[in-house]
């Protein structure tokens, strides 16, 4: 893809900063849970019907049981960009950026969380994930024996190329495609 002289194509792993993993992607956790979702205060893990293709859906999770102690470094915070990094092919890949989150929900360990730099805007790196130059990429880097069990691993991940700007013009694209989809809503 040829860019604009201003713009750059920069490794998606050099625009994301580090976690409490220490690693610029944190994965979840996957421990056996109650079928039902968690109650208001209660410790809760994402199912990955949360994420949605630019939608974070909170009541998609299951409810820790009591005897399990949460890990609160994996928490879901507002501003942090989840993508799925397993499962079928169509739902593989899939990412949401977490505008709002209730407390005590965790990721589950089929889910990445990215955490943007302060060069890139986190709204405006979740539409280009959410682009079809992106998919068509992120689709080319899964992995796996069938399309019903693909992964998304780190390493090839974070390899994924970025067209980045300054942040005003990343403002100015955002707010022009939020509009256009507040005008597809209508």
């Amino acid at each position: 893809m040829r860019l604009p002289a201003h713009w750059q194509n920069v490794r998606l792993g050099d625009v994301l900063e580090k976690q409490p993993n220490g690693k610029v992607i944190q994965q979840g956790w996957s421990p056996q849970c109650l079928a039902v979702p968690a109650e208001p205060g209660e410790w809760g893990v994402l199912k990955t019907t949360a994420i949605q293709a630019g939608r974070f859906v909170p009541e998609e999770n299951k409810a820790l049981p009591e005897h399990l102690d949460p890990r609160p470094t994996i928490e879901v915070e507002g501003g942090d960009l989840l993508i799925t990094c397993a499962g079928p092919r169509s739902r593989c890949g899939v990412p949401a950026l977490v505008r709002t989150a209730r407390s005590r929900l965790m990721m589950s360990g089929k889910m990445y969380r990215l955490r943007p730099g302060p060069g890139v805007l986190e709204s405006y790196l979740e539409l280009w994930l959410l682009s079809p130059e992106a998919q068509s990429r992120i689709d080319a880097m899964k992995t796996g024996i069938s399309d019903s069990g693909l992964n998304l691993t780190h390493s090839r991940f974070v390899q994924l190329p970025v067209p980045v700007t300054d942040l005003d013009e990343q403002r100015r694209i955002v707010e022009i495609i939020e509009d256009h989809f507040s005008r597809l809503d209508a």
